[in-house]
């Protein structure tokens, strides 16, 4: 089963400039670099907070436990430990794909973060799965649409304090533009859409995003 690691964060506007430098040019290449990691991608809001968010994709959840992970995370660089001590607002999902459309990413990313009592969520991801997400990959311009089971958080250093409420489940999505995007929030992927699986408005935290960079495995290796 795929993993993904899903980051928000926000930053401290005096500092901002050297945190985007630092994970431009650092971060993201270091973790793309770990064994098991296809990529990492980051991304900047439109609309929604926090003002940063950041894709991993890997080969499965377990990525995110393991050894060579773990090395990276209780040995950061000196750029990391100025960095990230300064985190505000910071949220962070590990979890496991339980549904896909489309193989690849785009310019546009939408994440919709949905708590939910433990209770309900195997209901509301099967009706998600069977009757809101089949209709959401239909319109023009979008190129994928994920649903991801958040996994219990694992033993080990964390670059800060995860805020907000638990998510229970999470929708990723890909669009060409803003204009799809929009046209998906405002109608398969509308509250009105999620309300139909079971999914209250005040349960989800969306947030639209435009892509900066990102850093693929495969091509680093090549290059190195």
């Amino acid at each position: 089963m795929q993993g993904m690691l899903t980051t928000w964060v926000d930053f401290d506007p005096a500092g901002e400039a050297d945190f985007n430098e630092w994970y431009n040019t650092e971060h993201l290449l270091e973790r793309a670099m770990v064994q098991g990691f296809y990529n990492a991608r980051r991304y900047v809001a439109i609309h929604g907070s926090p003002k940063y968010m950041a894709l991993y994709d890997t080969e499965s959840p377990d990525v995110l436990t393991n050894d060579s992970y773990r090395h990276i995370l209780e040995n950061p660089t000196d750029w990391s430990r100025q960095i990230m001590p300064n985190f505000r607002n910071f949220d962070r999902c590990v979890s496991e794909q339980i549904y896909q459309y489309g193989q690849g990413w785009a310019q546009i990313a939408t994440t919709m973060r949905i708590t939910l009592p433990e209770a309900q969520v195997d209901a509301v991801a099967t009706k998600l799965i069977e009757t809101v997400l089949p209709i959401a990959t239909e319109p023009a311009g979008t190129v994928g649409v994920f649903l991801m089971r958040p996994l219990p958080p694992a033993d080990g250093p964390k670059p800060a304090e995860a805020s907000g409420p638990p998510i229970s489940l999470l929708i990723n999505a890909a669009f060409l533009d803003e204009a799809a995007a929009n046209q998906a929030l405002h109608g398969a992927l509308s509250p009105h859409a999620l309300e139909s699986a079971g999914i209250p408005a005040d349960a989800v935290r969306t947030g639209m995003y435009r892509f900066v960079c990102g850093v693929d495995r495969a091509v680093a290796e090549r290059n190195a």
